[in-house]
């Protein structure tokens, strides 16, 4: 059987040569950042502090841009250790002569190895593709048993140290979701030990340096362990995984209370084996959401210690910066923002899409190829690309190799996409880079058209709120800020309702609603719920988050579309390629004619260093209905998209047929927009993930550029 994400075990000892991260990706003078680091080598790693300028190697663009501002000395290079994948640990209970443990178990996938259910010294619980098998001691029962792909089971282990007799079993369970398996088979050995008393492991078993191995694929749901062969002496411990589903913690309801928790964020809110379809929000019915799903590349905290602290200078200005490491021929750069202090110091603020680019941190796209290759080798970008790393985790574009997919995505790891210079793409017409990188187009461009401007990232949004943002008179985005919380959401709404200028520089900003919670800093959750242009889709009923209990997908679908926000939502996507914008010949007649100024038209944006175009790859519209203010201007629209080009699935009704029943050819298109909102500001939107692409062509002395000079302008005024 094949599926989505299906691969072989995960490569954990294929590490990068040199890589770091810090424990916040932001701060403000005076502050200081801990940088993670790992070596292969033990030779000295030097430490470079750099202001970051332009993150795009292309040559037509310059080539990258840094300038390097103190050597921070070296430290001794080594090792660090990850331990990939999720587990759940169990205290020690003290057990009688014979005791039962059991739990039930729903797998993902299995391999000809064995993958541990449950482990303790001296005894374990495994399964392979085609067999049950326990260890007591010495002593191996195997029960050639054949578990089913998302079927549950109940699995018991019971021994008698007393009289040397174990039993193994395995019961299928009935369930609404699968026609259960009849089997129930049980088989019995002699000359054990018992179940010795002992911390507990959950889906993965101890190895040396403090990692795991043998980890299960699949989840698993109440755990529990009672006095007797049968199970009737008593209970002992029962851990119930429907309590603090929000948390990492695993409450035992047992007389004991011996509490454990998860380790590396396994999936929680799952449906159990007693889910019946009534309920579809976890916290309606609790049990019926007891399941946690485990997968062998799950991944929060690297936990590597601390390599070398970075004191953020006094005098340093708002912007990005990064700490270049340096170990022989190897290095890594590994960046960080710099937030102003109380006093403001310009008046223009970039919001960092830090969400978005957590969200697609160390996407493995399976695009590697010889010409990929290739051009990072010409150009000289960062070689490592997650195609050949599996070891610091994924995106919430991938799946885990049992097919299910990412929930969560961490910045404290690595960030191999979160580099300047990283190349998505083989752009026959420009850079191919995106995120991190491509968000540099507009940032030099402020540097270089003199536009003073701080940062804030999404994080610093989310954490402070509307305060952090209020003060300035312009708030920019970068090319795509498509991930964002209530927090930030609420922020931004609160900024423009307190008379804020707003820009919105990307495409398909707004989109999905991501979670996050102070007891796990630095981690990100999504459930793609329902429609939206998506990588995979959440299972039935399992649509609310565990970080937070609200609703996941799209922000349109909760009410929030981004037209209320920007103007412009979500309407095209098509391959890496780029077209050109017509001016609206009406906007020279409109309360926005001032923002056309020395722009003869009527096609502009017919260059870009991403795509060859300013308007391409995600494309947004305008429309009424979903919130885009009746007075905006329509500047320019898009045309000539290549014929790949499609409308999501929310615009959808039927084949041919959309929701707004305009003909779907009329909706690929890029608008853009100029409005005031009621509290006197600004907005101006472009709808493009290629439009800041454009603004360095030919020195900055262009038509978007000069545009985009004039909203400025005029927002500054």
């Amino acid at each position: 059987m094949t599926y989505p994400g299906f691969r072989n075990p995960m490569r954990r000892t294929q590490a990068m040569p040199i890589a770091g991260y810090f424990d916040k990706l932001s701060g403000r003078a005076g502050e200081t950042l801990a940088l993670k680091a790992s070596a292969e080598t033990d030779a000295p790693v030097q430490a470079e502090l750099l202001h970051l300028h332009l993150g795009d190697a292309n040559p037509a663009a310059g080539g990258m841009k840094a300038t390097t501002l103190a050597d921070l000395g070296a430290f001794e290079g080594r090792h660090q250790p990850i331990d990939l994948g999720s587990h759940a640990a169990l205290p020690a209970i003290a057990l009688p002569d014979a005791a039962r443990f059991s739990l039930r178990v729903q797998p993902w996938l299995l391999r000809g190895t064995p993958s541990v259910l449950g482990h303790a010294e001296g005894w374990e619980i495994s399964a392979t593709e085609d067999a049950v098998i326990a260890t007591v001691g010495d002593i191996r029962l195997t029960l050639d048993v054949r578990l089913r792909r998302k079927v549950w089971y109940e699995i018991t282990l019971a021994a008698d140290s007393a009289t040397g007799e174990a039993i193994l079993g395995v019961r299928g369970l009935t369930a609404v979701e699968r026609q259960p398996d009849p089997v129930d088979v049980r088989i019995r050995a002699g000359g054990t030990p018992g179940l010795r008393t002992g911390p507990v492991r959950l889906a993965a078993r101890p190895a040396t340096g403090g990692l795991h191995e043998a980890h299960f694929n699949g989840r698993l749901e109440d755990p529990r362990l009672d006095a007797g062969m049968d199970g009737t002496g008593g209970l002992l411990a029962f851990w119930d995984f429907s309590d603090g589903i929000t948390t990492q913690r695993l409450t035992d309801r047992g007389p004991s209370e011996a509490h454990g928790h998860v380790v590396n964020v396994p999936t929680r809110a799952m449906r159990g084996s007693l889910w019946t379809g009534a309920v579809m929000k976890w916290t309606e019915e609790p049990r019926h959401y007891a399941a946690i799903h485990f997968h062998e590349d799950d991944l929060y905290d690297c936990g590597w210690e601390t390599s070398l602290e970075v004191t953020i200078p006094d005098d340093l200005a708002s912007g990005i910066y990064a700490v270049r490491l340096t170990q022989g021929p190897h290095s890594d750069t590994v960046p960080f923002y710099v937030l102003s202090g109380d006093e403001r110091r310009n008046r223009i603020c970039f919001l960092a899409s830090t969400y978005t680019y957590q969200c697609y941190a160390n996407y493995a796209r399976g695009n590697l190829d010889a010409a990929l290759r290739a051009r990072m080798a010409d150009w000289d970008t960062p070689r490592h690309n997650p195609d050949d790393y599996d070891l610091y985790g994924f995106s919430v574009y991938n799946f885990h190799p049992d097919g299910s997919g990412h929930h969560f995505s961490s910045r404290l790891r690595p960030m191999m996409t979160m580099r300047p210079g990283f190349l998505t793409f083989c752009d026959p017409k420009g850079s191919g880079i995106r995120h991190f990188p491509a968000d540099t187009h507009l940032t030099h461009w402020l540097e270089r058209t003199g536009q003073g401007f701080d940062v804030v990232t999404d994080e610093d949004l989310d954490r402070e709120g509307v305060d952090l943002i209020a003060g300035y008179d312009v708030v920019l985005t970068g090319s795509h800020p498509e991930y964002h919380t209530t927090g930030t959401m609420d922020a931004l709404a609160a900024y423009q309702q307190q008379g804020g200028n707003f820009c919105y520089l990307g495409g398909n900003g707004f989109y999905w609603r991501v979670e996050r919670n102070d007891a796990l800093p630095g981690m990100l959750e999504l459930r793609r719920a329902e429609l939206g242009m998506r990588a995979w889709g959440t299972d039935v009923a399992e649509n609310y988050h565990q970080l937070a209990p609200s609703y996941g997908g799209l922000w349109r679908r909760a009410g929030r579309p981004p037209q209320v926000l920007c103007g412009l939502g979500f309407t095209a996507q098509g391959l890496f390629t780029g077209s050109h914008y017509r001016l609206d010949p009406a906007a020279r007649d409109s309360p926005a004619a001032h923002l056309l100024e020395g722009i003869t038209g009527p096609i502009l944006g017919d260059y870009g260093l991403n795509g060859g175009g300013a308007a391409g790859f995600e494309l947004d519209r305008a429309d009424v209905e979903l919130g885009t203010p009746e007075t905006f201007v329509r500047l320019a629209v898009s045309e000539g998209h290549d014929s790949d080009y499609s409308i999501p699935p929310e615009d959808v009704l039927s084949p041919g047929k959309s929701m707004t029943g305009e003909p779907t050819s009329q909706m690929i298109r890029s608008d853009v927009i100029w409005y005031r909102t009621p509290a006197g500001g600004q907005v101006f939107s472009v709808g493009s993930i290629f439009f800041c692409g454009a603004l360095l062509v030919n020195e900055t002395d262009n038509d978007i550029s000069r545009l985009l000079t004039n909203v400025l302008g005029s927002m500054l005024g």
